[in-house]
């Protein structure tokens, strides 16, 4: 690994994305800071070897060193001195007492003395010249790795300074990387965990009778109206679970049938929550030319404990069945953010034949919606279908419903025979009075929905879908 891999991995190791250029700095001024103590120690070691060579080299040439060792020198000469001196005082005593024979041999005595320190001399220097010659080798050595820490410091520090920009960048891309592959993995996650959600809500809808759907109350919206201002807020939804000791009417007067009070819907624990969504300005315009019920919209059905989507309904702007333009709503199931959504169905009106049906619609105040099933070649299957009569001409009489006079109205949920298999039902929200007309006057329902017993978990979807349908076209221009 080199010198700059190495780095990068002391970078890398230190990683955090607030704080990965306030630690590329810190490495940066430890190795500023290791570089000064390397020079300094170079300088020292320079000037030590300067003083031990000048003291070899006035060794070499006989001179007295500058150095620590001037004064072992020093003490040699004063050493020899002394000798000369016993000597000669013993010479001469020895002249006065003896004969010229003896003065001679004690002379050649002397002489020896004399050659003898001399070489004690010559040896002490000779020593000393080694020792120094030994420990300038030693410094040398010293010098030697000081160099190549040196050099190694400064080529990294070269390095660095070069490529600094690049290494930036570098390091800028890096973490560019890693926000992309995070944003990835957690898109995966969603994807996952939106499988795994669709799953859990199909499995659950498979499980259930029915379902009970409150309406929340914008209070904004109803003070608008109360002003005369043409405002309109997204509707908001609570899909809650059809208790299992209860029943859906067959008829507005079914004494079996459950009548849910505005306290007992809000009691119940919701399992799926439905949002809209549409543009503010296009809702006011709309509102203030009486067709606000036609408005485009999406609506986002999510699980309740999470905010991931399971399903979303698109709703185009139509025109309505009698302009030969049938309101719709298509309903897909979301597999993750990663993948198409999945086309489940979609519930539209139904304007066939036409005649029959604008008679139906205008003289007895019945209107049909198809629950269509979507096929892989891109065509629609018909599953069920909705019969919706407003007043009293049909199989029940909702004239009044819902309201304090009449509180449920029941609507039939027929097969592709026209045999009922289930019902709708449309319930007032008693128990507080002035509460129940207030969400009564502003549009806002109370709904409780019969599954079919052969209807799988996408049909039951699509039921779900055909409510929403309801309310938009029927009970929003209320």
């Amino acid at each position: 690994m080199s010198e700059v891999e190495a780095l990068y991995a002391r970078i890398l190791s230190l990683v955090k994305p607030r704080e990965l250029y306030l630690s590329c700095n810190g490495v940066l001024q430890h190795d500023i800071s290791q570089l000064k103590h390397s020079i300094k120690d170079v300088l020292a070691a320079y000037a030590k070897v300067e003083e031990v060579r000048d003291a070899v080299s006035q060794l070499e040439q006989g001179k007295p060193p500058s150095g620590r060792s001037d004064k072992k020198v020093k003490k040699k000469p004063k050493s020899v001195k002394k000798i000369s001196e016993k000597e000669a005082s013993s010479s001469s005593e020895s002249s006065s007492s003896n004969s010229s024979d003896e003065s001679e041999d004690d002379q050649k005595q002397v002489g020896e003395n004399k050659t003898k320190g001399a070489e004690k001399v010559v040896e002490n220097d000779e020593s000393e010249l080694k020792l120094a010659h030994k420990c300038l080798k030693q410094i040398m050595m010293v010098k030697v790795e000081n160099k190549a820490i040196v050099s190694e410091s400064r080529k990294l520090w070269i390095k660095v300074t070069k490529f600094k920009k690049g290494c930036s960048q570098e390091t800028e891309e890096m973490k560019d990387k890693f926000t992309s592959l995070l944003a990835q993995v957690t898109q995966w996650q969603d994807g996952i965990f939106a499988l795994d959600q669709l799953d859990k809500v199909q499995k659950t809808l498979g499980e259930m009778d029915g379902v009970v759907v409150r309406q929340a109350t914008q209070v904004g919206e109803m003070a608008a109206q109360a002003a005369g201002l043409p405002w309109e807020a997204c509707n908001r939804y609570a899909v809650h679970r059809l208790p299992a000791d209860k029943k859906v009417k067959r008829e507005p007067s079914d004494p079996d049938g459950w009548s849910p009070t505005e306290d007992e819907s809000k009691s119940l624990k919701p399992f799926m929550l439905a949002t809209e969504q549409s543009g503010c300005f296009m809702r006011v315009v709309m509102k203030y030319l009486g067709c606000v019920n036609l408005r485009p919209l999406k609506m986002h059905l999510t699980v309740a404990d999470n905010g991931g989507d399971v399903y979303l309904i698109d709703r185009p702007y139509k025109c309505g069945g009698a302009l030969c333009c049938p309101l719709e709503m298509r309903l897909n199931g979301m597999n993750g953010d990663y993948d198409e959504p999945t086309r489940i169905g979609r519930v539209r009106e139904d304007f066939s034949p036409y005649l029959g049906r604008c008679c139906s619609s205008c003289c007895l105040a019945t209107t049909y919606t198809d629950i269509e099933r979507a096929l892989p070649d891109g065509k629609y299957e018909k599953r069920y279908s909705l019969r919706t009569n407003l007043a009293c001409c049909g199989r029940v009489n909702n004239c009044c419903a819902p309201s304090c006079c009449r509180n449920d109205a029941v609507y039939d949920i027929l097969d592709p025979d026209g045999a009922v298999v289930a019902n709708l039902q449309v319930s007032f929200g008693g128990g507080d009075c002035l509460r129940s007309c207030c969400r009564a006057g502003g549009g806002f329902t109370n709904y409780v929905l019969q599954f079919p017993r052969d209807s799988t978990p996408q049909d039951r979807v699509l039921l779900l879908a055909v409510l929403f349908h309801l309310d938009y076209a029927v009970f929003e221009k209320k």
